[in-house]
């Protein structure tokens, strides 16, 4: 069966695996399997699968209570990360075999240093086993020789946990597995750009490969992309660039209220996730670090040519009727780069609207659903 939204299908498999995060997790780990759970961005979870673990991502949705971290952090600490430490100390993620944090910039490395002093403190025993993988952005053949390092951890780390080796079969076994699920992104988003699924169901469609089996969510992304048909849905059509990790629909579904679609995001959620095809050379594990290193978005990679590529090259494509920013007041990051951006879609001739407003209250959806309204009549003029 399936529900429609906004007469898109998308397949009751993954919304409930989207809806319980842990469910095929817990499930996987009842049947025997081991659970690799990571939180950040850029996990290479070829090496997951290829150790014998089921990968799944560590993030609630961000309208979860998060009682058990309030008791370590100060107000400012920024909101989703809070998230994630308040679901390692729950004690909810009990059937974790080990809990990766992946660092990019200080925030992700924040949860894994928080929830360390906790333990040395004598409390949080409940977290699962913790690693540290730093996957920095800095182009330089320094970095580059330290994240080979990094992922040559990760591996070790892993198959002292599953007793699986990660042999080249079995990496070339998982790599074409995860292909094959961006060769599905990137359909999507060609559907997504042509008009015929909205951005609220595309994340739908997307989120849910980072809490699923992923032969499982293989099979059902494929029938789901494929009976998305030509559909075409009106409305201005808008991209976005986002603060924080667009790991639920809310931002979507406001912007959308407004009459608008969204057919694209510079966010490993949703459009960053269809990358190119991990290309195996004859060392593997590399070709996996440089797919990582090379493509996922990172708010640390230097220089900022290369850090606002995907914007420079897919926010001035002739689908792209405008594009929405929206920099929440946790930002630490975006802001730095807002004059960039601005001055290059203005260069473009690309109307933008920048927002303060975070979907994350039902007023604050409100007033970006304002806002965004706004703005349509000004570029419909």
């Amino acid at each position: 069966m399936t529900t429609n939204l906004l007469g898109q299908a998308v397949p009751d498999d993954l919304r409930a695996a989207d809806r319980d995060r842990t469910m095929a997790g817990r499930l996987h780990y009842q049947n025997g399997g081991k659970v690799c759970g990571y939180f950040g961005t850029g996990m290479p979870i070829e090496i997951a699968m290829a150790t014998g673990h089921m990968p799944m991502a560590i993030m609630p949705h961000p309208d979860r209570p998060t009682p058990h971290a309030e008791e370590w952090l100060n107000p400012t600490f920024d909101p989703t990360r809070r998230l994630v430490l308040d679901q390692l100390l729950s004690g909810e993620l009990e059937f974790v075999d080990v809990a990766v944090a992946v660092s990019q910039a200080s925030t992700d490395s924040h949860v894994f240093h928080t929830a360390r002093e906790i333990l040395r403190q004598g409390f949080g025993g409940v977290i699962p086993p913790l690693h540290h993988y730093s996957l920095l952005g800095l182009q330089s053949d320094a970095v580059r020789e330290y994240g080979r390092m990094e992922i040559d951890s990760l591996a070790r780390r892993l198959r002292a946990n599953s007793g699986i080796e990660a042999t080249d079969a079995r990496l070339r076994d998982a790599i074409a597995l995860t292909n094959a699920i961006r060769a599905q992104w990137r359909a999507l988003n060609t559907l997504r750009l042509a008009g015929a699924v909205s951005g609220t169901d595309a994340l739908q469609l997307m989120s849910p490969a980072r809490f699923m089996e992923p032969e499982a969510y293989l099979e059902s992304i494929t029938r789901a992309v494929a009976g998305l048909g030509e559909r075409k849905l009106t409305g201005p059509r808008l991209m976005v660039i986002s603060s924080t990790p667009l790991s639920d629909t809310r931002v979507h579904e406001a912007i959308e209220a407004a009459g608008a679609i969204v057919i694209g995001e510079d966010d490993i959620w949703g459009a960053r996730s269809a990358t190119p095809d991990i290309e195996a050379g004859d060392d593997v594990i590399q070709s996996i670090y440089r797919h990582y290193y090379d493509h996922v978005p990172n708010r640390s990679v230097y220089p900022a040519t290369v850090r606002l590529g995907w914007i420079y090259e897919n926010m001035v494509l002739p689908e792209v009727d405008g594009v929405i920013v929206q920099m929440t007041r946790a930002d630490r990051d975006l802001g730095w780069d807002y004059p960039r951006i601005r001055d290059f879609l203005t260069s473009n001739g690309k109307p933008h609207l920048m927002t303060r407003e975070d979907a994350a209250t039902d007023d604050g959806a409100a007033a970006l659903t304002r806002e965004v309204a706004a703005f349509i009549n000004q570029i419909q003029e």
